[in-house]
């Protein structure tokens, strides 16, 4: 398949590691698609500590083949002297685009920090616009799923609305690094 653009929403971490004892760290996450100068960051959380929710949108073009990059996630704290990486995912495009069928795809993905050991979960969901669809919006396409040409007819054949959010069992807190966890 080739891709015009991925979507992804940026949903929570889990037990991250590197906290403050004394104060609730404020975490974000940075997330690009080929150039870092690029990237797209959330809000900081400052509620939820080791275990950071944001569940915020985000939408990269893609100008040339899927397979010559990679979605990078780092999830970093604000700090008094400066921002500092708490962990890191590198997901290749081409992860993705396997056994994708359409519609929404709920993943988790180990974190790893400078040493590569692990730091925490890092969940979020995607959504991929081929390169031949006119029009696409995930959000109006699952209010209209069944409707007939709702996402335009390009698209028509590569959607499939989900049939419900599907929640990160507590069992991948032990997840091996790396590995993604289709929900």
């Amino acid at each position: 398949m080739e891709v015009k653009a991925i979507e992804l929403t940026v949903l929570s971490c889990k037990d991250l590691k590197g906290f403050n004892f004394f104060q609730k760290m404020s975490v974000y996450a940075k997330v690009w698609v080929g150039n870092p100068k690029q990237a797209q960051k959330t809000s900081p959380d400052r509620e939820n500590d080791r275990n950071p929710e944001w569940k915020h949108r985000m939408r990269f073009e893609l100008n040339e083949s899927a397979d010559k990059f990679t979605v990078d996630f780092e999830i970093r704290k604000e700090g008094g002297l400066g921002d500092k990486s708490i962990g890191r995912v590198h997901v290749p495009v081409m992860d993705l685009l396997e056994d994708y069928a359409g519609g929404v795809r709920y993943v988790c993905y180990q974190l790893k920090g400078s040493n590569d050991e692990a730091t925490g979960l890092l969940n979020f969901s995607y959504s991929i616009e081929p390169k031949n669809c006119s029009s696409f919006n995930p959000t109006d396409s699952q209010q209209d799923a069944g409707k007939p040409n709702s996402i335009g007819s390009a698209c028509s054949e590569w959607y499939q609305a989900p049939s419900s959010l599907t929640v990160v069992p507590e069992s991948l807190s032990a997840a091996p690094p790396s590995i993604i966890y289709p929900l």
